[in-house]
């Protein structure tokens, strides 16, 4: 029986790309922000180092644009002659990002251990250790846009008529897979390739696609924007024979040097600036303790508060995300809060517009009078306004209650002018 395999599947690194959505007045916040791929990549690269892997495989973006930076180059290329002198090999497809018409001469200056995958045809590269033989199907993408199945052909009958027997089968493939502009595929297609593992690129969210196989996205080793605040690093891949059977084993490696993070925070509880300020600093501690990671932070304040005229201001929000971010320091932690999103509403003082006697107040009293006890006929016409929306899935969960409270909330505003808030 063949010995097991260890490999990491790593993808969409995106080396050379800048960070979008962050204007930090701290030169040591850009600093990090401008070394947080490269420091991912070289995680990668010191996984594979330490774990002692058979091979790494690249599936696509290896690169943010065909036109390569020096820096890039000079870190990709570094990274694989340290694979290189520790023998470890290397499987690569290039992506919609990258594609292999950008990359000129610089496939021919890779050193020998580096083997990228040809594109217009299937690639079939063979891995051998101590008579254990793994085929790697491939195939890059050519241009930006490639809207043929790229997976034609990446089969383990495939590999095995152009390799001979195999114990192992890896198909290497960036796609969107339902996505037309993305080397389209199926899910049946990959299942029906007979692959014992697929290394799938493009998606930034490592994930399986199957729990009929193992065919996996492997995510991207460092988030690029707040909207990618999942985790994010490369797998670890171990595939061992068992009967007729092929067991993985897989473990998510955690590469990312920054966090993004995206809160949302009711701010109706406080009463000044500067109780928002403390619990903006506690909530930006907990995140750096929790991640034990510098984090990027973007929050989006809601309630209604006293402070809404306040945070209405552009300006003040600013001020007070810089100082929030400033005092949100431990060791090498930091947190920088990209933005604060002000969807606050004005404090509806219920009090007073009860003793104005005017025709707020007979909202007000109306809806107290309903809530001591919603009558069947109230009840229906709630229920029938959710069927008529075709939104029968909120039946279940309906708070008549609150339904109320927000029907009421909406008369007062429309009624009720910003002076008098």
């Amino acid at each position: 029986m063949a010995e097991p395999i260890t490999f990491v599947h790593a993808a969409d690194i995106h080396l050379g790309a800048s960070f979008k959505g962050i204007d930090s007045n701290s030169s040591r916040v850009a600093r990090q922000l401008i070394d947080a791929i490269p420091r991912a990549f070289s995680t990668i690269i010191e996984t594979c180092v330490q774990e002692k892997v058979d091979f790494l495989v690249l599936s696509g973006d290896t690169f943010n644009e065909g036109n390569i930076s020096y820096a890039a180059q000079s870190c990709f290329f570094k990274g694989m002659q340290r694979l290189n002198d520790a023998e470890i090999d290397v499987y690569l497809c290039t992506g919609n990002h990258d594609p292999l018409e950008g990359w000129g001469r610089r496939t021919q200056l890779l050193p020998p251990n580096v083997h990228v995958f040809p594109a217009g045809e299937p690639g079939y590269l063979l891995y051998e250790k101590h008579g254990v033989r793994v085929g790697l199907a491939g195939r890059s993408f050519q241009g930006r846009r490639e809207r043929s199945d790229l997976s034609e052909g990446l089969t383990r009958s495939g590999l095995e008529r152009a390799l001979g027997p195999l114990d192992y089968g890896i198909g290497v493939l960036h796609t969107g897979i339902d996505d037309g502009d993305y080397a389209p595929c199926t899910i049946d297609a990959l299942l029906a390739a007979s692959m014992d593992y697929w290394a799938l690129g493009h998606i930034h969210l490592a994930r399986s696609v199957s729990d009929r196989a193992p065919i996996y996205y492997a995510g991207s080793p460092q988030g690029l924007d707040i909207n990618e605040s999942h985790r994010h690093g490369c797998l670890l891949v171990t595939l061992k024979k068992a009967a007729e059977s092929t067991i993985p084993s897989i473990t998510q490696v955690e590469t990312a040097s920054i966090a993004w993070e995206t809160r949302t925070f009711d701010v109706s509880p406080l009463d000044d600036e500067l109780d928002l300020e403390r619990e903006l600093v506690e909530t930006g501690q907990h995140l750096l303790s929790r991640h034990g990671r510098p984090v990027c932070l973007r929050l989006h304040l809601v309630g209604r508060t006293p402070l809404h005229g306040m945070l209405a201001v552009r300006q003040n929000r600013e001020d007070m995300r810089d100082l929030v971010s400033s005092r949100c320091k431990n060791g090498f932690l930091w947190l920088w809060m990209t933005d604060i999103i002000d969807d606050t509403q004005p404090a509806l003082d219920i009090e007073k517009l009860q003793q104005a006697d005017l025709f707020p107040s007979l909202i007000i009293r109306q809806a107290a009078l309903m809530d001591e006890g919603l009558d069947d006929i109230c009840v229906a016409l709630l229920r029938d306004t959710h069927r008529k929306a075709h939104i029968d899935t909120l039946l279940e969960s309906l708070d008549e209650k609150a339904a109320l409270e927000r029907a009421r909330t909406i008369c007062l505003d429309a009624l009720v002018g910003e002076e008098d808030r």
